[in-house]
C-alpha cells in the first residue's frame, strides 16, 4: 500500500500567478536500511542467514558503485537498469569545454517492464501531510506534558517520516 497526501502546486510553475491545483504526493512509511532488507530476505525461507545476505548485499552495492564509476550500466533483471548521467555548465565550443564544467554525477534507474507492471497494481491510502503530522505530534506532546505537570518540550518527536497513526488530523 502506498501512502499519499496532498500538495497545492501551480499548474504552470514558470508563471508566478498560475492557477493552482491539488496533486497527490507519496509519503514514505519508513526508511529501510540494508540490514532491514537482509533480515527481510532471510525471513522469506532463505537458506542463507541474515549475516550472509547482508554480506552479499554489501558486496553487491560496492560492485555496482565500482562499475557505475567506470561508465557501465547495471541491468538487474526485474529491477531495471542503473546508469549515470552528468550535469554540466555549457561551453561555446568543444575546445572551451573542460571537466571543471561538470558539476554533478547523477544516478538514474530505468525500471524494467516487470517492475512497472508490479507498481501498477498498488493500492493507496490517504494520510495527512508531514507538516500536519508534525503539528499533531507537537500538540500530543504538549498535552502529555501538561497532563503530567511539566512544560518542557524536550519530548518533541517530529521525525517527519510520513507514516504512523495520523490520529484525528485531516488535511
Amino acid at each position: 500500500m502506498l501512502y499519499y497526501s496532498f500538495i497545492v502546486r501551480p499548474v504552470n510553475p514558470s508563471e508566478k500567478d498560475s492557477a493552482k491545483k491539488i496533486y497527490a504526493i507519496a509519503q514514505s512509511k519508513q526508511t529501510l536500511t540494508i540490514r532491514d532488507i537482509a533480515k527481510h530476505i532471510a525471513e522469506h525461507n532463505s537458506v542463507f542467514s541474515e549475516g550472509t545476505i547482508l554480506g552479499l548485499l554489501t558486496d553487491t552495492g560496492k560492485c555496482i558503485s565500482e562499475n557505475l564509476k567506470q561508465g557501465n550500466r547495471i541491468n538487474l533483471w526485474d529491477w531495471g537498469t542503473f546508469y549515470v548521467t552528468l550535469s554540466s555548465e555549457g561551453a561555446e565550443n568543444s575546445e572551451e569545454f573542460s571537466t571543471s564544467l561538470i558539476k554533478h554525477v547523477n544516478l538514474r534507474w530505468k525500471t524494467s517492464k516487470e517492475m512497472d507492471t508490479a507498481l501498477q497494481t498498488v493500492t493507496y491510502k490517504r494520510m495527512p501531510t508531514i507538516e500536519l503530522q508534525d503539528v499533531a505530534r507537537k500538540t500530543m506532546n504538549q498535552q502529555a506534558n501538561e497532563d503530567v505537570g511539566t512544560t518542557s518540550g524536550s519530548s518533541d518527536d517530529t521525525g517527519g517520516s510520513g507514516a504512523g497513526d495520523p490520529g484525528d488530523v485531516t488535511p
